[in-house]
């Protein structure tokens, strides 16, 4: 499975791999349970990471 994003600036970067997920049928229809991402191969600049998000952030 691949995913894309674009950047601000128009470049584009991709990522592909496997995905893993655990899936669970509800009466109000599937749910996802834990979803696990193995990156096999990228192309572009990854996007930056920021910060985590604190508590006081929120606020």
């Amino acid at each position: 499975m691949t995913s894309s994003g674009l950047h601000a600036d128009g470049t584009l970067f991709t990522v592909g791999g496997h995905y893993t997920a655990d899936l669970h049928r509800t009466p109000a229809g599937w749910r996802f349970g834990r979803v696990t991402v193995s990156p096999v191969w990228t192309e572009g600049r990854p996007p930056a990471l920021s910060a985590p998000k604190t508590v006081a952030d929120a606020a």
